[in-house]
C-alpha cells in the first residue's frame, strides 16, 4: 500500500474511533442496526473488528473499526451472530 493510502486509512480509522459506537447518524439510534459483516483484524499489534452494518429503518450503510477493548458485551453477542452466519455450512 502506498504512503498516501496508509495516511488515508489512518484518517478513516481515527474518524471511526471518534464515533466510537455502532450507531445510525440519520435515525439517531442503534435500535434498527443490522450487522452485515464483521471481520477480526490485527494491524501493527492492534486487534480490532472491521464492522459493516445497515440501519433497517432508513437503509443507510455504515462501516468502521472497533478496537477489541471497546467491544461491549452486547456488541460481542451481535458479532458472534454475524460471524457465525457468515460461515459456510
Amino acid at each position: 500500500m502506498s504512503k498516501v493510502n496508509d495516511q488515508l486509512l489512518a484518517t478513516v480509522e481515527e474518524d471511526a474511533a471518534a464515533v466510537g459506537r455502532i450507531w445510525c447518524d440519520v435515525c439517531g439510534t442503534d435500535k434498527y442496526i443490522l450487522i452485515e459483516l464483521a471481520r477480526w483484524r490485527r494491524r501493527h499489534g492492534v486487534e480490532f473488528w472491521d464492522i459493516d452494518y445497515t440501519c433497517t429503518n432508513c437503509d443507510n450503510f455504515y462501516g468502521h473499526v472497533v478496537k477489541d477493548p471497546d467491544v461491549t458485551p452486547a456488541l460481542a453477542a451481535a458479532l458472534s451472530v454475524a460471524t457465525n452466519e457468515a460461515r459456510p455450512a
